[in-house]
């Protein structure tokens, strides 16, 4: 496994890579979602950041995690379990 951390030059292609994603989620979620931000380094003009495209959804509705976990699923996320699940849950694709 590799830990080491990669920071490259500002893409200018990632708002675009985010604006694609957000409409897969969009598709999967339906009306679910209330907002879909791109957030994190990667979202700020000209920083330098890792090649990780940070995207936080809010939903209408967070007692339906495990219904959103399921759809998110279909398009590749992995959902990981954790304490702050009650009100923050965190998914992630994986390379592949």
């Amino acid at each position: 496994m590799d830990n080491k951390i990669e920071i490259i030059p500002y893409d200018k292609n990632w708002e675009s890579e985010f604006l694609t994603v957000r409409k897969e989620i969009l598709k999967v979620l339906n009306d679910s979602s209330i907002r879909i931000e791109h957030n994190g380094s990667t979202s700020v003009p000209r920083l330098s950041a890792k090649p990780i495209i940070d995207i936080q959804i809010s939903v209408t509705n967070f007692d339906k995690l495990k219904s959103y976990v399921q759809n998110l699923k279909k398009i590749g996320y992995t959902y990981i379990p954790h304490q702050d699940d009650v009100f923050s849950a965190f998914l992630h694709k994986p390379k592949e």
